[in-house]
């Protein structure tokens, strides 16, 4: 899941610098709008794709991209709950997080049905409009339009500010609004859809802005827009606001100059929309660098591996299968039974440093190789490298006796044997 998270923030910043050097100043505001919604969906989506089944079963044409090589987990004599307990803090850090901001979204949406159930509706044709008791600002949220009854406006200055606020409602940018909220609260460690969520708001703003100045002086509009935002400074000092205004769009909503500029901004030439095209080599990288995710970082691995000859490495890739039946590259890897926590929690209490390593200051890696049988069953575990002083036995000995693990599939649907390899890091304090 960590992983997964990293290639999530990698494929986000990516974006992000896409849009921020290439597409931000241009004038085509609903191309950013779903540049950023797209952008959003596609950080989860690109990790999950299975590049190595697409760009050839080595992803990256190497040879060592066959070996499935398992996370390392670290053993030492004050470390044996530590790497469990940081993960289950985490886990329930970010399962508490995750929840108080989508319960504060969903306080903000409530506060918005009480004002629309508290207060007299009239109906139109393509919104509902909730008039205000109190004297406040005129705002939308989904096909609602609130307007305050104590709100003084001539009748040119409503129009304008119902132009505005309608193409929010037909342009259901609220539900854009929503799904960015529910983003920010699952990811909300990472900094990049935060800034998403601002730049949507910018574009949503840039778009009615666009279509007012379509139907009226454009003068005229940018002084009402000044007016009523400094009047709303004023008025707003000392007085109470619903957090749920977040949620919705506001005629008078901040930064005005930055709208201004961008109503005067001569238009962008449609011919630069081929700056998108930049997206392109982006997703090429971030698909090569997800496709050598499986590459053991370890170079005596690494260097042992690549040795293969290329015979070797051929009939590896037309075979994928040894001569005993044990598999290397598969359609659906062998996983311990209870995932891959419960694995490293068995082997962090059972596993213990030997006394003979300690003494002698012994530490380092052992990878332990071993095959997944059809039946599930551990068998010919053995230490492909170690570091000797009991660390190869104890490593072998606690990954011989752990649980089942659910065998592998072929591309034919059947359960096969597979070969995988585990790094376990033995260090002192």
């Amino acid at each position: 899941m960590i992983i997964y998270l990293l290639k999530v923030f990698a494929s986000s910043f990516v974006f992000w610098l896409i849009y921020r050097v290439f597409l931000r100043t241009d004038t085509f505001f609903e191309r950013n709008r779903f540049y950023l919604l797209l952008a959003t969906l596609s950080s989860f989506l690109l990790p999950l794709v299975e590049w190595q089944s697409i760009l050839g079963s080595n992803g990256a044409g190497l040879s060592f991209a066959q070996t499935q090589i398992l996370p390392e987990i670290e053993i030492g004599r004050d470390l044996m709950y530590k790497e469990v307990s940081v993960l289950t803090f985490l886990k329930w850090l970010s399962i508490g997080v995750t929840s108080a901001y989508l319960i504060h979204v969903v306080f903000g949406i409530w506060q918005l049905f009480r004002l629309i159930n508290q207060n007299q509706k009239e109906k139109h044709a393509e919104y509902i409009q909730v008039n205000l008791e109190k004297s406040q600002f005129p705002f939308s949220f989904m096909h609602y339009l609130f307007w305050g009854k104590k709100t003084v406006l001539s009748d040119k200055e409503k129009e304008k500010i119902l132009q505005h606020e309608m193409a929010h409602i037909r342009g259901k940018h609220s539900y854009d609004l929503l799904f960015m909220e529910v983003v920010c609260g699952l990811c909300w460690f990472n900094p990049i859809f935060f800034i998403f969520k601002t730049y949507l708001k910018e574009q949503h703003e840039y778009i009615a802005d666009a279509l007012v100045c379509k139907n009226s002086v454009k003068s005229d509009y940018t002084r009402l827009m000044v007016q009523k935002t400094f009047k709303s400074l004023n008025m707003s000092v000392g007085t109470w606001q619903p957090k749920s205004i977040q949620l919705s769009h506001n005629f008078y909503q901040s930064p005005i100059l930055k709208r201004i500029e961008m109503m005067n901004k001569t238009r962008t030439p449609i011919v630069k929309n081929l700056k998108l095209l930049v997206v392109l080599p982006a997703i090429a990288l971030l698909s090569l660098l997800y496709a050598c995710e499986n590459v053991e970082s370890t170079e005596e691995m690494v260097e042992e591996i690549v040795r293969k000859s290329d015979t070797e490495a051929a009939q590896l890739k037309k075979e994928s299968m040894d001569e005993n039946g044990v598999y290397e590259a598969v359609s659906h890897n062998s996983e311990p039974v209870g995932g891959f926590e419960e694995l490293y929690k068995y082997i962090a209490k059972e596993l213990k440093y030997p006394n003979q390593a300690k003494r002698m200051g012994v530490e380092g890696k052992v990878h332990v190789e071993f095959i997944v049988d059809v039946d599930g069953s551990i068998t010919n575990v053995k230490a492909m490298k170690g570091i000797g002083a009991g660390c190869d036995a104890e490593a072998v000995r606690v990954l011989a006796s752990s649980k089942n693990w659910s065998p592998a599939i072929n591309a034919d649907g059947e359960f096969v044997k597979q070969k995988m390899v585990l790094p376990i890091n033995f260090k002192l304090n």
